[in-house]
């Protein structure tokens, strides 16, 4: 019966994997979709005794749709195996690469607000930046107030707080949210913060809220420690747990956005602005092209600018260089941390074909206070 093979998706056979794994290995699809529905995260993320998930061995013998249902179930992308390899690295071709693609799957919109549509990590607008001739100071004001959580020798409280009271209770029903609840259970697992970063990669709704509430926050006049501990915990964490220092970044970025012409005005040359969000940059220009020029380009035809900003990080801490870890590492991706301050230092405005104009925004950090 298949309730039979459906609970003995975790068993292991007799070559010593599990019944799902092979599965996948054996390109099986009907049982697959007949395992998935029933799986928890976990499950689908467990690690073989070989070393490998289900994703290394369907990415290795190029089982396309096998690899189509395990990502669109929110398999992690990031399990490295016993060479330390994920499976998009061991893709065999640029077929199965694309696969991993953030292009080749629909983006999640879980806000009903028109502010946060069609946007994703790598596109975005005015609102997760705060223009203020104090904003150096401002942002160093408000990063010496996390201090506390990032250095906080109680790890694994902090995580199951934030755990509890904010993933659990406000963002219950975001897309993706058992993927969420399978990094946070395996950072208090293993007391490590680097699953936090992992979940914020993920294609969920997870960085979506808690940008959109890290914003609000600001724009109401209130601090994220006032508005919600878990929140501030999360915050705290990845702004200065000393793990994280190995992921230190300086150099120039890249980041794609849209702006109308009143939003753009609020770049003027010279002027500090501060992050109030996490921001996702890349290390290839390309890619913030792509996003602001790309998927994106129509958004000039509605009266919006693709913009591509620079930003020259100057300062250990403010970026982090997340490739190795993120769930899509062909991004290339670089975190900038909420309450970085940088001063705008060129803008210019180019024709760009059919496609309209494009802005180019050039931004440098400041030194702290």
């Amino acid at each position: 019966m298949i309730s039979d093979v459906i609970s003995s998706a975790a068993e292991i056979s007799v070559e010593n994997t599990s019944v799902f794994y092979n599965a996948c290995r054996d390109n099986d699809i009907k049982l697959v979709k007949e395992l998935l529905p029933n799986m928890t995260i976990a499950q689908i993320n467990h690690v073989e005794p070989n070393g490998n998930t289900a994703l290394h061995i369907a990415t290795q013998n190029e089982h396309k749709e096998i690899i189509e249902l395990l990502l669109n179930v929110g398999i992690s992308r990031s399990i490295q195996n016993q060479n330390e390899q994920t499976a998009y690295s061991i893709a065999p071709n640029t077929d199965i690469k694309h696969l991993f693609e953030r292009f080749t799957q629909e983006l999640p919109s879980d806000e009903t607000n028109s502010e946060f549509d069609g946007e994703n990590r790598f596109v975005s607008k005015i609102r997760w930046i705060d223009a203020n001739p104090h904003a150096d100071f401002e942002a160093t004001k408000q990063r010496n107030l996390l201090i506390k959580y990032g250095t906080n020798p109680k790890f694994h409280f902090l995580v199951n707080f934030a755990r509890q009271y904010y993933i659990d209770e406000e963002l219950k029903d975001i897309q993706g949210i058992d993927q969420i609840r399978y990094f946070f259970d395996k950072a208090e697992e293993e007391q490590n913060p680097v699953y936090l970063l992992k979940a914020y990669t993920a294609e969920t709704g997870f960085y979506t809220a808690l940008n959109r509430h890290l914003a609000a926050a600001q724009l109401e006049g209130t601090g994220p420690i006032d508005s919600n501990r878990g929140r501030a915990y999360i915050l705290g964490i990845i702004t200065h747990h000393p793990y994280f220092a190995r992921f230190n970044f300086t150099g120039e970025s890249y980041r794609g956005m849209k702006l109308d012409e009143y939003d753009l005005q609020q770049y003027v040359i010279g002027s500090r602005i501060m992050t109030k969000t996490f921001l996702s940059t890349s290390k290839d220009r390309e890619m913030a092209e792509v996003f602001a020029f790309g998927i994106y380009a129509n958004e000039n035809r509605t009266g919006k600018y693709g913009v591509v900003c620079t930003y020259h990080l100057r300062n250990p801490g403010t970026g982090l260089d997340i490739e190795s870890i993120s769930e899509y590492p062909g991004e290339k991706e670089v975190l900038i941390i909420p309450y970085a301050a940088f001063k705008v230092m060129n803008v210019k405005k180019e024709k760009r074909g059919d496609d309209g104009i494009a802005v180019k925004i050039e931004l440098k950090e400041c030194e702290p206070w």
